[in-house]
């Protein structure tokens, strides 16, 4: 039941046997003293810092009234699916002196004049830096992926010769503006990942630059491979010295960026038996000296965990089969992105959430639905609330946070696309970094993420581009590395 604050009479306040306020704030003082003067025992009265306790809490105590000021859209969805689960839970939402609105509409030409306000916001072109003879104090990780190679699959779907580039060239600006399509720098070219010195260039570019490996987006459907040339040619090749790691991409292949989801391509059927096979698969990877883990232990990361059928019964499978044949424990880590791992309720089966770079689940920031075409969010305010809620939130399970080289996917979309390139700037990116290399400093963490090595056709790519050169890479090594951003 929902109520408002004024509706808590004396009489109706008695009927609970405790009242939970969610999250402390100073708007919480009148709240507390309306209650008071209600007559409630103050010894009733309990504070909540985080979703997952509010959900414990309620079934352990049904006869609750929670009362929530909220701060964000995602946070008045998550309180009031956890005081939905019980009847006799009633919930009083007040909306915070800091509420953002889910979002704006604008027409084009109102987006364009904000969008030329801060254009380009002092981001320049930079030359490369060799930053190998400073030390990280933190090892980043940047996602990767694998799509730059042509594939028997991807010439039959998408016509002969398909590779990640093929969408990125043909890229078209959608505003006055818009920064499509990237080009990829002379230095590197439009590559191909089935030629070993590729991957070895990568490596020593992204060691120059403090990062310290790779998490390659793997694509497993019940023992179906897909895009696994990139690593399995690394594999051959030991003298490349960089370490990797994989993030399971469980999705279902589908027509989607011909703006037809219901169209499947190559899709996940989660068998009886794939969950041993699974583990069967990655084995030689794991055995490879290069595999990054953490206390001994193989990480891996998995994309879509609520699409797994009866997921804590197959990661219970996963570690014990890794057992059976030898690789030891595992290390496995749920993506906070698409799913809100907080309300799954697995994390007792996890060893650790990391985030993607997207912060929306946890914070709400300014974002437009431009002339009801595309969506624009603010990578500025993004970055700043992402910010404040690393330094601030608490998480029971280990979390390793992931900033964002901003991103946009017009590539990939002929109809409606989403961009988080308004206000982007290479100085927010740099001081987000800092952030998160303090947090995992500061909290013994042996990761951090960052979003990404290579997503040309999502616009967030490390590797240097025509426009900018490696201003990117180069902001990068500076905030690993505690350098200054101007210097």
């Amino acid at each position: 039941m929902l109520l408002q604050l004024e509706e808590l009479d004396r009489e109706l306040l008695s009927m609970f046997d405790s009242v939970l306020l969610y999250g402390y704030k100073p708007e919480y003082s009148p709240v507390l003293e309306y209650m008071l003067l209600q007559g409630v025992d103050g010894a009733k009265i309990e504070l909540c810092l985080r979703p997952m306790q509010l959900w414990d809490y309620v079934k352990e105590k049904p006869r609750t009234l929670v009362v929530a000021i909220i701060s964000t859209w995602n946070e008045e969805t998550v309180i009031k699916n956890a005081c939905a689960s019980q009847n006799t839970c009633t919930l009083v939402l007040i909306t915070g002196a800091d509420y953002t609105p889910r979002v704006i509409n604008m027409t084009l030409a109102e987006f364009e004049q904000r969008h030329a306000a801060y254009a380009d916001a002092g981001n320049t072109y930079q030359e490369n830096k060799d930053f190998s003879s400073f030390s990280p104090k933190v090892k980043a990780l940047a996602y990767y992926l694998p799509q730059f190679h042509e594939t028997k699959e991807n010439n039959e779907w998408w016509g002969e010769g398909f590779t990640e580039w093929t969408n990125t060239k043909k890229s078209l600006p959608r505003f006055a503006g818009h920064y499509q399509p990237r080009t990829p720098h002379d230095d590197i070219g439009y590559y191909d990942l089935s030629d070993v010195e590729t991957l070895r260039c990568q490596a020593t570019l992204a060691k120059e630059h403090g990062i310290y490996g790779f998490c390659v987006y793997y694509y497993w459907f019940s023992g179906r491979r897909i895009l696994e040339k990139p690593i399995d040619l690394l594999l051959r090749h030991p003298e490349i010295d960089f370490p990797f790691c994989f993030l399971w991409a469980n999705e279902n292949w589908t027509r989607t960026w011909a703006d037809k989801d219901d169209v499947v391509l190559l899709s996940q059927n989660y068998r009886d038996e794939d969950p041993e096979l699974f583990i069967d698969d990655l084995k030689k990877y794991f055995d490879d000296e290069r595999y990054i883990r953490h206390d001994g232990k193989p990480i891996l990361q998995v994309y879509r965990l609520a699409q797994i059928p009866n997921v804590r019964n197959v990661i219970a499978r996963w570690r014990n089969r890794a057992r059976e044949i030898g690789i030891g424990e595992l290390y496995i880590i749920g993506t906070d992105w698409l799913d809100n791992i907080d309300t799954l309720n697995i994390s007792d089966a996890l060893d650790a959430k990391a985030f993607f770079g997207f912060y929306h689940n946890h914070i709400e920031f300014s974002k437009f639905l431009v002339a009801n075409t595309f969506w624009a969010y603010d990578y500025g305010d993004h970055a700043k609330k992402a910010m404040t809620h690393i330094k601030t939130r608490s998480d029971d399970l280990t979390t390793y946070h992931a900033t964002l080289l901003n991103w946009d996917n017009a590539p990939r979309y002929n109809q409606v696309f989403a961009s988080l390139d308004f206000r982007f700037s290479f100085r927010a990116f740099y001081e987000w970094l800092r952030v998160i290399a303090d947090d995992a400093v500061e909290n013994e963490k042996a990761f951090m993420f960052i979003n990404a090595w290579n997503e040309w056709a999502e616009s967030s790519c490390l590797e240097p581009d025509a426009r900018y050169g490696y201003a990117a890479l180069n902001t990068v090594a500076r905030a690993l590395c505690g350098l200054p951003f101007d210097g």
